[in-house]
This record gives structure tokens, C-alpha cells and sequence, in this order.
């Protein structure tokens, strides 16, 4: 493998891990948010309880960022 090969495999390995901490901290600062603006339900809590509709309420929420932060890290990959 020549020196140009490696460089471009950093380069693409970086823009990876750049990417997928830019989704984690997108999907992490969602979940806070969430979690601020419905101050009476506490979602973790009903989740470990084992409440379905919550749940998937919130995995909506998750899926929703996750779909709008996507073609904005896309690019980075």
C-alpha cells in the first residue's frame, strides 16, 4: 500500500469518527432537550417502568433528529 492509499484511509477513518461524534452529541443533546421541555413526564423513568407508548414516543423524537442531523454529517463521512 503506497503512502497516498494510507493517508486516505486516515482521512476517511477521521471523518468517521467525526461524524459519528457529531450524532452522538446531536442525539444526546435531543434527548436533554426532550427531557426539559416535558417537565411532568420523566422518560427514562417511565421506560425502565416498561411503558411502551413512551417508549416509542421517544424513539420517535430520536429517529426525527436523527433524520435532520443526517445530511448535515453526511458530508463529513
Amino acid at each position: 500500500m503506497n503512502a497516498l492509499g494510507f493517508e486516505q484511509i486516515v482521512f476517511a477513518a477521521t471523518g468517521i469518527v467525526v461524524a459519528l461524534l457529531l450524532a452522538i452529541i446531536g442525539l444526546v443533546t435531543a434527548s436533554k432537550t426532550v427531557d426539559r421541555l416535558t417537565v411532568e413526564l420523566d422518560e427514562w423513568d417511565e421506560i425502565r417502568k416498561g411503558n411502551a407508548a413512551v417508549a416509542i414516543y421517544f424513539a420517535g423524537v430520536l429517529v426525527s433528529v436523527g433524520l435532520m442531523i443526517t445530511p448535515s454529517i453526511v458530508g463529513l463521512a
